[in-house]
């Protein structure tokens, strides 16, 4: 026999003789009312409603007030779910192995996947809204590493800025930010993260270096600056004097440019040390529909001084050998806007500026150009019909 005790006032068996009950000695004292029913036991009237409330027989699927509700159903969620920090900490890990990966690749493609992959992985941390800002900026910084490895030098500051604003002591944060103005030729701001960076650890040699090698980098991009803009105050004085030097001998000049993408437009008229003028010239040979050019025409030299030089042998077109300096003659053409234009006649002997001022010459886009044709040819008589 089993001594059974009842509870301190009250008519129920205390827990140590329930304890002590087989199951037939048990379900008797059940069913004398001796044992109290807990508070959530099923009953003939509620076991549907209750069951539905276990995760192992409910028929439907939970909301989410409902889970939270429940006990069972929140530990459940528990045990499944990873906090936002283990999911952070997952893809910083297994983000700075892809990254690891990525530099030990030898081909480009498989290199560049692992980039991507670490990319992916370090957003993910960020995208878990962890608690942890510390974590959170590693997450920032190792993100910035990658784009760095990329090219992404924009993308590298911004993540920094974010690293740095979640925790000031992230002093690789600094450096890389530092890194990419670098790269980018920004030196001053580089040199402000340097030292931004050196205020939470002075000690960091990567830190100084940089700052050292930036502040050299900064001294020569701003002396190349300064030469930069002597060399175009320079140009802009020597072109002031070359108008003023071309408008004082009464030239008359649509521009001193060739037009763009013309192959000789790097030749150009130009004042020299003793204020002369010396000017690419075009010789026309209609005859032939062949030309001659001069880059450097001075303007005190005579025409008969060139063509000395270029016809001193004869020129592998001219089979007749017309084209002999005492056996030419040279004209230019005037009144070209008009309907009927006009030809003129120059004298050899005259100097490039006698002709350059004559009243009836214009030169166009930049370079002055003249027909030259052989006294005694057949052509002359052809050329100077077109200008009857």
């Amino acid at each position: 026999s089993i001594d059974l005790h009842m509870a301190e006032g009250s008519n129920f068996l205390d827990k140590d003789a329930v304890r002590a009950l087989d199951d037939d000695a048990f379900f008797a004292a059940y069913k004398a009312g001796q044992i109290q029913r807990r508070e959530d036991a099923l009953t003939e009237e509620n076991w549907e409603e209750e069951l539905e409330k276990m995760p192992l027989f409910m028929t439907h699927a939970p909301s989410a007030e409902e889970v939270e509700k429940n006990p069972k159903l929140s530990a459940l969620r528990d045990l499944v779910q990873d906090s936002p920090e283990d999911t952070a900490l997952y893809n910083k890990q297994h983000g700075n192995e892809a990254l690891q990966r990525a530099k030990a690749a030898t081909k480009k493609k498989l290199r560049m996947h692992e980039l991507r992959k670490a990319i992916e992985l370090y957003t993910e941390g960020l995208n878990a809204e962890c608690s942890n800002k510390e974590l959170n900026s590693q997450l920032y910084s190792n993100r910035a590493a990658v784009n760095a490895l990329l090219g992404n030098q924009r993308m590298v500051i911004n993540d920094c800025k974010c690293a740095v604003k979640l925790h000031a002591g992230n002093i690789k944060a600094y450096f890389r930010a530092a890194t990419a103005y670098c790269t980018l030729e920004k030196y001053t701001e580089c040199v402000e993260w340097c030292d931004r960076g050196l205020r939470q650890d002075p000690s960091c040699k990567d830190l100084v270096d940089l700052r050292q090698n930036a502040m050299k980098l900064k001294a020569a991009a701003e002396k190349k600056i300064r030469q930069r803009e002597r060399d175009e105050r320079l140009k802009k004085e020597a072109e002031k004097k070359l108008l003023a030097a071309i408008q004082q001998r009464g030239i008359r000049i649509d521009s001193i440019d060739r037009p763009e993408g013309d192959n000789l437009g790097k030749h150009r008229v130009f004042l020299d040390a003793d204020g002369l003028l010396h000017w690419p010239v075009m010789f026309m040979y209609p005859e032939h529909k062949m030309t001659d050019f001069i880059n450097d025409f001075a303007e005190n030299h005579t025409f008969v001084q060139h063509v000395e030089v270029i016809f001193s042998e004869f020129a592998p077109w001219d089979e007749k050998m017309q084209f002999r300096p005492n056996n030419l003659e040279i004209f230019y053409e005037y009144d070209k806007d008009t309907s009927k234009p006009k030809i003129k006649r120059v004298d050899l002997n005259a100097t490039l500026a006698a002709i350059l001022q004559d009243k009836h010459y214009s030169i166009e886009k930049g370079m002055p150009v003249f027909y030259v044709l052989a006294k005694d040819s057949a052509y002359n008589e052809i050329f100077h019909r077109g200008y009857c």
